[in-house]
């Protein structure tokens, strides 16, 4: 069988972590609908630091992405710093759920 995908790579300081985005073209994959479930076992969502969450969601908006709530805060901080937290979550074009995020120094 021949595969075919669009691969994106990420790599991070250090050279220690790696990620890799593959959207595969052929052979067609089928959809679970359970798999959008965050309490479905294995992993649910990614999550990625972003500077600001704002322009990010309206850039989301812009390109038609279905965007689950407006930005949230977290209402604790975290982490061994303290920061305050807002988040969203939206869905890739095959349903994965992803989320951004943006911290910031509670001083």
């Amino acid at each position: 069988m021949r595969v075919q995908a669009d691969c994106v790579f990420f790599d991070f300081p250090h050279g220690k972590t790696r990620l890799e985005l593959i959207c595969y073209s052929h052979p067609s994959g089928r959809a679970l609908a359970e798999n959008g479930f965050p309490h479905t076992l294995g992993i649910r969502h990614f999550a990625f630091e972003v500077e600001n969450l704002d322009d990010f969601v309206k850039q989301l908006h812009a390109c038609k992405v279905n965007v689950f709530s407006e930005p949230i805060s977290v209402p604790f901080p975290v982490g061994e710093t303290k920061l305050t937290k807002r988040l969203c979550y939206f869905s890739d074009p095959d349903g994965v759920l992803l989320e951004v995020a943006e911290y910031q120094s509670n001083t």
